[in-house]
């Protein structure tokens, strides 16, 4: 996309990045579901309970649709654009830079929150915070391409994991839950589908990396759709697992159904204690996430301020994402609340400020020649 492709000669690359397709597929997914998997069964089912479903499915439906006016946006500007950035562009960047930021801080927190509730409570939120960090950061230092790799890693172990946790729990499921459908307002469950919509949607900055996977153009579409399948699939079914054991009512009154569900797995008696393992699964998810949305922040800095060297803002910017993860809200339940009624509007003006970004970077034609916007 324009983000990569204006990079030109005023950003030094140790190594010039690519990927594969799969790699992008994997670093896709993992971002998808990493933040959701804790936090959006609470979520929808506060919101609609029994049929927090349809909410689920008009998120995936509605995001998707974000995701290719996106790609559309950026075939677009990939043919007619300006070859450098300026100030209308580094405008919509710094914007878009914010979001990360932004995003990468909620993401820390999460975790953090889940860790120290759940298995460090005795230690303090800013040491995992720092960790996660520190991790996230050393990943972004060595590029997306090493951060890619660790990806493919994480994808296997959370479709593994994914796909075997239903095999350990499906004696317990109901379907009883799904009933009554349709007994909440139109408006519980369009309010459903918003809070969906921004829980997915904000996985959207992946596909700055589309001009860096080695495909051909006209199959770049094709592969944001598999990507988008394949990760609804591997979410759908924690969904699943979380709303028919605990059944709305009762996973509504949990602040992580996924993460009380998995307290609970075991496999025989040899392996009793399985959330330590999904956890860790999990950990690695989130710091993979994290490491890409340093990496592009880092760039996003590199082209602002027309630094030559895009790791000489990872430390600076590392260290603000250690004090935004920790002031983003008092507590958990502040946390949540942020997340419940806020989150999907800044996903919305970190989605716009990068199209804003591709809108600035057209050339249109006038009077048969190309002049710049």
């Amino acid at each position: 996309m324009p983000l990569l492709s204006i990079v030109g000669k005023e950003v030094t690359f140790p190594m010039r990045p690519s990927l594969t397709p799969f790699q992008f597929v994997t670093l896709f997914c993992t971002s998808f579901i990493a933040v959701p998997i804790s936090l959006v069964p609470n979520t929808l089912m506060k919101t609609a309970e029994q049929d927090s479903w349809f909410g689920l499915i008009g998120g995936y439906v509605l995001c998707y649709l974000l995701f290719m006016l996106m790609y559309a946006i950026y075939r677009t500007a990939e043919k007619n654009r300006d070859h450098l950035p300026h100030a209308a562009n580094r405008v919509f960047l710094f914007l878009f830079l914010l979001f990360v930021m932004a995003n990468a801080a909620f993401t820390t927190r999460n975790f953090t929150e889940v860790v120290h509730t759940y298995f460090l409570m005795k230690t303090p939120t800013v040491v995992i915070s720092l960790v996660t960090l520190v991790v996230a950061a050393y990943g972004a230092w060595y590029g997306i391409v090493s951060i890619a790799r660790l990806s493919l890693l994480s994808f296997a172990l959370a479709v593994i994991a994914l796909l075997s946790m239903p095999l350990l729990v499906f004696r317990e499921a109901d379907p009883a839950f799904l009933f009554p459908i349709l007994s909440h307002s139109w408006s519980s469950m369009s309010y459903a589908t918003w809070q969906a919509t921004g829980a997915f949607l904000e996985s959207f900055f992946i596909l700055s990396l589309l001009p860096i996977v080695t495909i051909q153009p006209q199959k770049r579409g094709r592969l944001i759709t598999l990507s988008c399948l394949i990760s609804i699939f591997l979410y759908t079914i924690m969904f699943a697992l979380d709303f028919f054991i605990f059944g709305p009512y009762l996973g509504r009154k949990f602040m992580f159904p996924s993460v009380e569900l998995v307290k609970y797995l075991s496999m025989g008696e040899f392996l009793e204690r399985m959330d330590i393992v999904l956890i860790a699964v999990w950990s690695v998810v989130m710091t993979v996430k994290v490491s890409v949305l340093i990496w592009i922040g880092i760039l996003d800095v590199a082209i602002i301020f027309r630094l030559s060297d895009i790791r000489s803002s990872l430390l600076p910017l590392s260290i603000l994402l250690l004090f935004f993860s920790e002031l983003f809200a008092g507590n958990t339940m502040s946390f949540l609340y942020v997340y419940q009624h806020f989150w999907t509007v800044l996903a919305l003006v970190g989605y716009f400020s990068f199209v804003g970004f591709y809108l600035t970077s057209l050339r249109f034609k006038k009077d048969g020649k190309i002049s710049p916007t």
